[in-house]
């Protein structure tokens, strides 16, 4: 069990932003952790595709599981069902590019799950391959509002959800895409831009969270 959750996980994950008790935010990778059998966990863009295999995954391990995405979940959670019939299964529709929504989605996961151990940050789009000057406006807007402006909804929502939670260590995982480690993604200018903010914002993470524990908090 164990090992196909991290195969599917260590492939697609940069780092895990790590909640300890006194909501200090620390920064550990898949690798050195195991996963809670007992866990609530949250995955945005799960109706099918990478996120629903995560849900499966998870499912598999015994995990209770909230999914969600922009479209009706109700066919992956049918399907989820079949596979895992003695599961704990939720889902809501979620837009991450609109706070009010992310935080529907935040309230919801808290009311189905209690506590919540992994928030994985999966919805994405690519806005197809096409060269930037052949890209109407509203797809740029729409690119970096979902990979990057609601991967920053996304992580504030669970740091806050995740902060309140005395005494349970937590992780918020974002899932990496083309263009994380630099270099051209021809087709996809939009998409690589986006994806490339992953690694600055876990960077940012890392100095915020050294600064807080040198002030409020003790380390683990």
């Amino acid at each position: 069990m164990r090992s196909a959750l991290l195969l599917l996980l260590l492939n697609r994950f940069t780092s895990a932003f790590q909640t300890a008790p006194k909501s200090v935010f620390r920064i550990s990778s898949p690798r050195t952790h195991m996963f809670a059998s007992t866990s609530g966990v949250v995955i945005t863009g799960s109706a099918g595709g990478v996120g629903y295999a995560y849900a499966d995954e998870f499912l598999r391990a015994g995990l209770p599981v909230v999914i969600s995405d922009v479209k009706d979940c109700g066919p992956a959670v049918a399907a989820l069902k079949m596979k895992h019939p003695n599961s704990q299964i939720y889902s809501t529709q979620c837009d991450v590019s609109n706070i009010d929504s992310v935080k529907a989605l935040g309230a919801f996961a808290q009311e189905k799950l209690g506590t919540i151990k992994y928030w994985i940050n999966n919805a994405g789009v690519n806005g197809g391959r096409r060269a930037l000057s052949e890209v109407p406006y509203e797809q740029v807007e729409l690119v970096v509002r979902v990979n990057l402006l609601g991967l920053l909804f996304c992580t504030k929502v669970a740091m806050e959800i995740l902060s309140a939670q005395p005494g349970v260590t937590s992780h918020i995982f974002e899932t990496v895409g083309s263009g994380v480690k630099g270099g051209g993604t021809p087709g996809y200018a939009c998409y690589g831009a986006t994806k490339r903010g992953l690694p600055q914002l876990v960077d940012s993470l890392k100095v915020s969270e050294r600064a807080l524990m040198k002030t409020r908090f003790t380390s683990h």
